[in-house]
């Protein structure tokens, strides 16, 4: 019955994926599309795939901020398996269970592991709603209010989380909620590892390592856009990079295909670009995946091998 759900489940993100490609295709001018692909430059389009590598490098070293009994060539690995398995597993989240398996495989570390990753992933999506709103702040587009307010709350809500989550009141009152739910007593090993872990140090060099890896991402949408003819400001591309990031991380599509093709013309659209730039933008920055993915795959069998061996 499991298997029978979870292949519904894929099957109706798959038709989600396809509803949504189906969507952009249909009002897509397919000849100036493939005009405007063929206009990059070589070394752009070199330089800005290694840009992509050196960003899912520098996910790796984060990581090891956290937890820095972790080598970093294996973290760096593990990040560019759930690259590979990001193909085939819906949303951003569900790829952290798979770098997770890799790095914390035996039992008396799963605790650990899950806070390790919970808090990365929480100072990464920290860092996008911060660098957005500093984005919106600068931008000169008059219609976002309604983006610089959601912004805004989610920066100071997951910063008030976190502060509560620290506190022993608040730390001891989901324990005693934990314990009476019995679907979630799994929990309370995590809440007792995040109460006793030395955070300080390690956060603030792991946010330092986001807001890097943000820059990065924003630097990279914004250098598309010049090439392309999407001339915004790196303000501009910051808060659209943040409302893609967080619109991928829903489980609704397989790689964020779709998703982010349907993200970027609308947030391109309020600025009056085309959705052939759009798309072209998009389709460049689906591809950066797939060589993020080539490489997970070759770590992936590599990893097989050494186990068998």
């Amino acid at each position: 019955m499991k298997i029978n759900s979870s292949a519904a489940k894929n099957s109706l993100k798959i038709v989600i994926s396809l509803i949504f490609i189906f969507i952009v295709w249909k009002k897509i001018n397919l000849v100036e599309l493939i005009h405007i692909l063929k206009n990059p430059s070589l070394f752009n389009f070199i330089f800005l795939t290694l840009v992509s590598h050196i960003i899912i490098v520098l996910h790796g070293v984060r990581l090891t901020q956290i937890a820095p009994d972790l080598r970093i060539r294996t973290v760096i690995s593990a990040t560019y398996i759930s690259y590979f398995y990001g193909l085939f597993l819906p949303g951003q989240i569900t790829t952290e269970f798979v770098r997770g398996g890799y790095l914390f495989r035996s039992r008396d570390r799963i605790a650990y592991g899950a806070l390790v990753l919970t808090l990365d992933k929480l100072v990464s999506v920290f860092t996008v709603f911060l660098l957005s709103t500093v984005g919106l702040h600068f931008t000169t587009t008059p219609q976002l209010g309604i983006f610089r307010i959601i912004f805004l709350t989610a920066s100071v809500s997951l910063c008030l989380v976190f502060f509560l989550l620290r506190t022993n009141f608040m730390n001891d009152f989901l324990k005693q909620l934990l314990s009476s739910i019995k679907l979630l007593n799994r929990l309370i090993p995590v809440l007792t590892c995040f109460q006793n872990m030395s955070l300080k140090r390690h956060l603030l060099t792991n946010f330092l390592f986001a807001i890097l890896i943000q820059i990065f991402n924003v630097w990279t949408f914004y250098m598309l856009g010049l090439e392309f003819g999407a001339q915004l400001s790196f303000w501009d591309w910051s808060w659209i990079n943040g409302a893609l990031t967080i619109a991928l991380l829903v489980p609704i599509s397989f790689a964020g295909i779709g998703v982010r093709e349907v993200g970027l013309i609308g947030l391109l659209g309020i600025f009056g670009i085309s959705r052939e730039i759009a798309l072209t933008i998009s389709i460049y920055i689906f591809y950066f995946y797939l060589s993020a993915a080539a490489v997970g795959y070759v770590c992936a069998l590599r990893t097989s091998v050494a186990k068998s061996s």
